[in-house]
Order: structure tokens, then C-alpha cells, then sequence
């Protein structure tokens, strides 16, 4: 059921609201809405005729929340610059379970070579199906021919307007490279989650589809460590466990790197970080989505998923040579380095360093996410100083110091504040040890606390100005910062 308008409740509050924080925050809600429905409406136009009533559902639920942005801003502009999206000048933000909506509208703004679409206060079901079924089928591209194609069909409250041409601020290399980078993690989560439903029903596991999604994330770490990096930010609560396998496979991936491995060993490396909580795909969901602590018993049952792992990897098919490593390293990745921790060894044993590059790179993005049981997660900066104080005992010392070269002291996602005041967003780290303590970032927050789409700075540069100071840090999830712009 659709909120009330805000003018018909209380036209007072509706003019205070404009230009406040609530009614940016709705309007974000309603567009993302609305891509969500033409997403929907442009794919099942692509499948029936115009006249079918599959299309009017859709084209009803679009055209009321089309009214309802129209009561909270007085224009419903649905506009693609560059990799955004926006509703008017208000960027949508979008988030891991609407990626593939948004990125498919993205990619129909551009094939049809439009920047925006304006829906009018008196725009009907019926012309929105039409415009559908024209986006779907017409031959021609370009906002004037499709325009006057609109027009032809008789509607007359809807218009289209050209692309912007803005002159690049960003290299069209970089560009293509994050779209690449974005377009390789969603289809990892997917392989993951094919992997997990084989898992699930006991069935022999497939890993071809899952080699090369890996080997495409190999490639990508080996060209910009940064993209990739910034992509493990990306969090969802109803799939955590996908979203968690590919993080730790990106994570393990930046260790390997830097500790030499050759590209196939990277990738070997790849799978079994991708592969090494396929046993929780045996445990209940009640028990791993309970928002509550766990049970003795509870617990019981969710430290048994490194061996109902090892069922289900000995199920593998297609892993020839590399099955053994994997298989083990999904078995010690709950073990520390002292071989505390679960499952207990009969015989101690050092353990494999795959295992043990694994067991860290799962800690890491545990602690730094946001999940059912755990909604307040550690700021990814003191995740890594705790870590750092259980070196030589939960992790092996030698990777410990790797993984922090590799992360820096402000690793990427960290919101920090200045003390000039202002607040901004790891976005890279420096390769060099001796600037570990100096990121990379983008001001998202002036010294008022008004949200800013700032600049990106570099604290190892000397010519710097004003030089800033870190004064403090922050989980972004605590402060109400979705990192997905940043990085999607």
C-alpha cells in the first residue's frame, strides 16, 4: 500500500519538507522505485504486444509512483550520466539488489542514445504503454526520432531528451575498467549462489563457470588492485553468504598477489577462497538468518559447516589437480594459527597456506560486515588492529603483516574525519609501506557536515593544501553512509 501524498495530508509540512533531508531520502526511495518499474516494464514489453494485459499491472504501478514523485518535487525526470542514474539533480543510490535493474536501464538509455525520460503530471497507463512497447521494438535511436515517433502514437506526456555531453573527468580507460570490475563481482555472487544451490540439494558441483569468473577477478586484481578492492564495501543482508564468499576470494586474491603467486596459482587460490563456506548451504536458514544470539546448540550446528564443506567439495567436478587444496583449505578456514578454534584436530599439524591466507581474509570481512545477528559491524580500521593484536596466535604473523601493507592502516571503506572538520572515504591504499598510514580518499562531508560529492585527495602528496590531520574513524553502516555510490 502506497504512502499518502504529503500535500494532501498537510500541505504546511509538504513545503517544509522540500529541500530537507526526509524528502531527499523518498525521493531516492520513489526513483529507485521507478527504475525498478520501468526495468520491469521494458522486459515485458520485450516479450508481449502492447495490447496484452500482462502490460497493465506494470504500467499502472509506474504511473502512480510517478504521481507520487510529482507531489513530492513537481517533476519526474528519469536521467543516465555516465554510470548514474538520477531523478532530476537527486542522484539514486543504488544497491546490491538492484544492480541489475539499474545497470540494465543504464544499458537502454545508452543503445536508444537517450539522456533522460520526463513523464508529465497527466501521462496515462496507455501512453506508458506505448512508450514501452516503442523503447522494446522501434528500429530507430536518438531522442528526436523516437520522439516524434511518441508523438505518431499519441502520447503527449511523455518526452525524451538527448544525452548531455560532458567533457571526461575520468580516464576512459578507468571507466570501462570499473564497469568491467562491477560486471565480474555480480557474476561471481551468481556463480556462487549456483554453487551453493548444488551444494544444497547434494548434487555434484560444477565449477567451469566459477574458474573463469575467478580468473576474470584474477585478471582485474592483477591490473587495478584499487577497483576491486573498493567492491568487497558492497554488502547485503539477504544474500551475505554470496556477497561474504566473493569478498574473501578478492581479499585472498590481494594477498596472494602480493606474496608473488604466479596467475594460475592466484586462481587456484581464487576457487577455494570462493568455495570455502559452500557448507553453510546445508545449514538451516532459520538458524543462520536468527536475529538473536545463538544457542549452544546453534552453535553446535554452525561450527559443523567447515565438514559438511568437505562433503560437498569431495563432490566436485572439473578441479582435476587443484580439488586436494581446496578441499583442505575449506576444511581449516575456523582454524587459527595455534590450531585453536574449530573443527579440532585429532593430530596437530601445521596448516596449509591456503588455509591459513583464507582463515584472515574471512575474519577481516566478517568483522567489517553488517549481518543478521550482527547489524553494527567494526569499522574496517580497528577490524585490522584487532586483528593485528591476535598476530602469532588466531593468524599467522608473516600474512598479518601482508594483509596490512596490502590494506593500509585506513583500509578502503573507512569514513574518517579531518580535523578540519570535513569527513571522507578510503577509497585506496598506497603500495609503498612507508605511506600506510596516508590513503586515498574522496570528501564526502564538509567541515558543516552538509554532504558534498568532493573531491578525491591523496594524503601522501607534500603539495597538499590545507594539509589534513585524521583525527577519528567510522563505520559507515553507524553513520547512515551507504558506501555503494562510492564504489558501484
Amino acid at each position: 500500500m502506497s504512502e499518502p501524498a504529503p500535500r494532501e495530508a498537510n500541505p504546511k509540512l509538504f513545503e517544509a519538507l522540500k529541500g530537507s533531508r526526509i524528502r531527499d531520502e523518498n525521493l531516492n526511495r520513489l526513483g529507485k522505485r521507478l527504475v525498478y518499474q520501468v526495468h520491469i516494464l521494458l522486459k515485458t514489453s520485450h516479450i508481449h504486444l502492447a495490447g496484452n494485459a500482462a502490460l497493465a499491472q506494470p504500467s499502472e504501478r509506474l504511473v502512480k509512483t510517478i504521481e507520487e514523485i510529482l507531489e513530492w518535487r513537481g517533476a519526474a525526470n528519469l536521467r543516465h550520466e555516465g554510470d548514474h542514474l538520477y531523478l532530476d539533480d537527486l542522484r539514486l543510490k543504488m544497491d546490491v539488489e538492484g544492480y541489475i535493474g539499474f545497470a540494465e536501464v543504464i544499458g537502454n538509455f545508452r543503445r536508444r542514445e537517450i539522456g533522460s525520460v520526463r513523464f508529465s503530471d497527466e501521462v496515462s497507463p496507455q501512453e506508458v504503454i506505448e512508450f514501452a512497447h516503442l523503447w522494446a521494438t522501434a528500429t530507430a535511436s536518438g531522442a528526436d526520432a523516437l520522439q516524434e515517433l511518441l508523438v505518431e502514437r499519441g502520447v503527449r506526456h511523455i518526452a525524451l531528451d538527448p544525452p548531455v555531453s560532458h567533457p571526461p573527468s575520468v580516464h576512459p580507460e578507468r571507466v570501462t575498467q570499473k564497469a568491467v570490475a562491477k560486471r565480474t563481482y555480480f557474476r561471481t555472487i551468481t556463480a556462487v549462489a549456483e554453487v551453493m544451490e548444488s551444494a544444497k540439494l547434494k548434487q555434484a558441483i560444477g565449477v567451469k563457470k566459477s574458474k573463469r569468473v575467478v580468473q576474470g577477478l584474477v585478471d582485474l586484481m592483477l591490473q587495478d588492485e584499487m577497483t576491486l578492492l573498493g567492491l568487497t564495501t558492497l554488502r547485503s543482508h539477504d544474500e551475505y553468504t554470496y556477497s561474504h564468499c566473493v569478498n574473501v576470494c578478492i581479499l585472498a586474491l590481494a594477498i596472494g598477489q602480493r606474496l608473488g603467486y604466479e596467475r594460475s596459482h592466484l586462481s587456484d587460490l581464487g576457487i577455494a577462497a570462493l568455495f570455502h563456506d559452500v557448507g553453510k548451504a546445508e545449514i538451516p536458514l532459520d538458524i543462520l538468518n536468527k536475529a538473536t544470539d545463538f544457542t549452544p546448540e546453534e552453535w553446535e550446528i554452525i561450527r559443523r559447516h567447515p565438514i559438511l564443506g568437505v562433503k560437498s567439495l569431495l563432490r566436485l567436478k572439473g578441479l582435476d589437480d587443484i580439488s586436494t587444496k581446496i578441499v583442505i583449505a575449506g576444511f581449516e578456514h575456523h582454524l587459527n594459527y595455534d590450531l585453536s578454534g574449530y573443527p579440532r584436530l585429532a593430530t596437530p599439524r601445521k596448516l596449509t597456506l591456503f588455509g591459513r591466507i583464507i582463515s584472515l581474509a574471512d575474519c577481516y570481512d566478517a568483522m567489517t560486515a553488517s549481518r543478521v545477528y550482527n547489524r553494527i559491524p567494526l569499522a574496517p580500521d580497528k577490524a585490522l588492529r584487532l586483528m593485528l593484536k591476535k598476530s602469532g596466535s588466531a593468524y599467522d604473523p608473516l600474512l598479518m603483516k601482508v594483509f596490512v601493507n596490502c590494506m593500509g592502516l585506513y583500509p578502503v571503506g573507512t569514513i574518517v574525519t579531518f580535523d578540519t572538520g570535513e569527513r571522507g572515504v578510503v577509497i585506496g591504499a598506497h603500495p609503498s609501506p612507508d605511506r600506510r598510514g596516508r590513503p586515498i580518499l574522496k570528501l564526502i562531508r564538509d567541515a558543516s557536515g552538509r554532504e558534498i560529492d568532493g573531491e578525491t585527495i591523496d594524503l601522501a602528496d607534500p603539495t597538499l593544501s590545507p594539509a589534513r590531520r585524521i583525527v577519528s574513524t567510522a563505520d559507515a553502516a553507524s553513520m547512515q553512509i551507504d558506501l555503494t555510490r562510492f564504489f558501484l
